[in-house]
């Protein structure tokens, strides 16, 4: 630990050619924290790299001091399931090959609560290959108001709703109840010291506002994790069911509409897009933006589309507990409202059909 101190911290500071660097503005200096985790490269030929020894065990050349490196043993006999599966797969591909699972990167970090030595394995595999995909079979993923998305499939009944998204749903609501109250806390506590001139207001005032700046920076991860998760499952629906086609709403522009969606109008809805894309493309499924004026005002059993179902009228017949449904006046078929939105962005050209239908109704 001390030849690691020295080399992340101390030859920073003390190498003429890296302080010169650091004075002028180009290079941010090294830091070194005795909680925080030792980054160690291993994905090139001469990085030591995880690997099972004669005896059985799973070992490690340690490269975070000069040499000798340090051989460490590591306490793999309770891991299983996920986990195990894993390393067995890591352990399988000592030559790195792209067919197989690569170590990227290795870190070792000590958790104080129980005394112990941790090393996170960063790896890479290859993507899957499905063969069954067929673009006749279309998802649709609609962002919900009861949840944060609920996702349907064109051709049959399956779906994802409130009983999947459940827990996800109970983090966005949780973070949304702790941003509110940690921003009123500090803006009620620094109303005072913003508003006065003084030179120890100013000091508060960058105190303020850097509370302010690390919350913001706590909800742009913690929005990052939950979209990486919902547009994970989105895709991943997709997959089991042999869909090769997801669509969703085009966002663009639609603020207002989203004010009474769950996740809300303040929700990073471009980065679920792009995560939806990259994810989408990975699989091997296409991705369409299609217009959602009246997706969810239009049966999806019949076609006939209620002008009259508006976001308005939900919130005025919702009955404790429980969402307004959807019923159709033309042929009473009745669905959770989500659902049935859904639904309708999994029908094949949904924008030209709600078109086709406006002019028989005469829609605007």
């Amino acid at each position: 630990m001390v030849d690691a101190l020295s080399k992340y911290k101390i030859k920073g500071l003390t190498s003429k050619s890296k302080w010169r660097e650091v004075v002028r503005g180009t290079v941010s200096l090294p830091t070194f924290r005795a909680d925080m985790s030792i980054p160690v490269r291993c994905d090139k030929k001469q990085q030591h790299r995880l690997e099972r020894s004669e005896s059985g065990d799973v070992e490690l050349d340690l490269m975070v001091c000069t040499r000798p490196y340090p051989r460490i043993t590591l306490k793999t006999a309770k891991l299983d399931g996920g986990p195990r599966e894993v390393l067995q797969r890591l352990l399988a591909n000592p030559g790195q090959v792209m067919e197989g699972y690569r170590q990227r990167c290795l870190e070792v970090k000590h958790d104080d609560r129980d005394n112990r030595w941790w090393l996170f394995v960063t790896y890479d595999f290859p993507a899957e290959q499905f063969t069954t995909l067929s673009e006749d079979k279309i998802v649709g993923a609609d962002l919900g108001f009861a949840c944060p998305v609920y996702v349907a499939l064109g051709n049959g009944h399956a779906r994802l709703g409130w009983r999947h998204f459940a827990g996800v749903a109970a983090r966005v609501r949780t973070l949304q109840r702790q941003v509110m109250a940690r921003r009123r806390s500090m803006l009620a506590g620094g109303r005072s010291s913003l508003s006065q001139g003084t030179a120890r207001s100013g000091h508060g005032r960058k105190r303020k506002l850097r509370s302010i700046e690390q919350l913001r920076g706590r909800i742009n991860s913690a929005q990052t994790t939950l979209n990486h998760q919902l547009s994970a499952s989105v895709v991943q629906f997709a997959k089991d069911h042999g869909a090769g086609m997801i669509q969703i709403e085009d966002l663009s522009g639609l603020k207002d509409q989203l004010t009474g969606t769950f996740l809300g109008a303040r929700w990073r809805y471009h980065e679920l897009q792009q995560f939806l894309e990259y994810k989408a493309k990975e699989a091997g499924i296409g991705l369409r933006k299609v217009n959602a004026r009246y997706t969810s005002r239009r049966c999806s059993k019949c076609g006939h589309i209620d002008a009259e179902f508006t976001r308005q009228y939900r919130d005025a017949h919702r009955q404790e507990g429980y969402v307004c449904k959807f019923h159709c006046p033309k042929c009473d078929y009745e669905a959770d409202p989500d659902y049935n939105a859904a639904r309708n962005l999994a029908t094949l050209d949904i924008d030209k059909l709600i078109a086709q239908q406006c002019q028989v109704q005469g829609l605007d």
